[in-house]
């Protein structure tokens, strides 16, 4: 019986290997979650503990350096620091105040003493129809270009993408980790086992027997009794009677 069961234990551990096709899927499905969560790390945490901030380009104004859809990293310089050459990131002085990362092509100041520029994006022909005037002590300037990464950064911070990447990503890793570990015994394993039990409890009572039948010859022995022992008692020979 033990050889079946462990022949029946054998043949469930074969069959519980895991395929190449569910190898290449974990694998997969890992490396896509260590991809999101360092992009989600890379777009939320990381700016506030480094100190930079991430924008992406729109338009071609800065073509071919910057494309659209490339992501500029900025940090942040003084503004007394600025200097023609230079590739800021502000807030234009008309209309709806938009964002723009230009080069800076004139630094000037005003009575006051506050830093002025003029800028210009690489690809237009002329500076842009305005000149700026820098009102803070810090200004951020573009310190290198990440390409094709505007588009993924997007998606990654749309609401439902965010909630899915935040929320489900790590519930569903969760409870893969709590099935593997919980998951019900397949029916093989418990068949194996119900048969090993029921093998020691067979030997058991065998032993038992074995055991209860040895003592009561040994209690026997102890009183006296021959015929529990297996030897019968005849008189001596030459014994005459009364």
């Amino acid at each position: 019986m033990t050889t079946a069961v462990v022949r029946l234990a054998g043949r469930h551990r074969a069959s519980a290997r895991p395929t190449w096709f569910t190898r290449a899927a974990s694998a997969v499905g890992t490396l896509l979650l260590l991809v999101a969560g360092t992009a989600l790390l890379a777009t939320t945490v990381a700016p506030r503990i480094l100190h930079f901030r991430m924008a992406t380009m729109l338009t071609g104004s800065m073509a071919p350096g910057i494309e659209p859809g490339d992501v500029v990293i900025d940090t942040q310089e003084n503004a007394s620091d600025i200097a023609v050459g230079q590739i800021i990131t502000y807030h234009v002085p008309i209309a709806d105040h938009r964002v723009e990362s230009h080069r800076v092509t004139w630094v000037g100041r005003d009575r006051d003493g506050a830093v002025l520029i003029r800028t210009r994006g690489d690809a237009n022909s002329a500076d842009d129809p305005w000149t700026a005037r820098i009102d803070t002590a810090k200004v951020w300037r573009v310190r290198s270009v990440v390409p094709f990464a505007g588009s993924v950064i997007r998606w990654l911070r749309a609401p439902l993408v965010r909630a899915v990447l935040t929320v489900g990503a790590p519930a569903v890793l969760i409870f893969w980790l709590l099935w593997t570990i919980w998951r019900p015994a397949p029916a093989v394993d418990r068949d194996a086992a119900r048969s090993a039990r029921r093998q020691r409890r067979e030997g058991g009572a065998d032993g038992e027997a074995a055991a209860g039948g040895l003592g009561e010859l040994e209690r026997s022995a102890v009183r006296g009794d021959d015929a529990a022992a297996g030897v019968e008692s005849e008189p001596a020979a030459g014994h005459v009677g009364p």
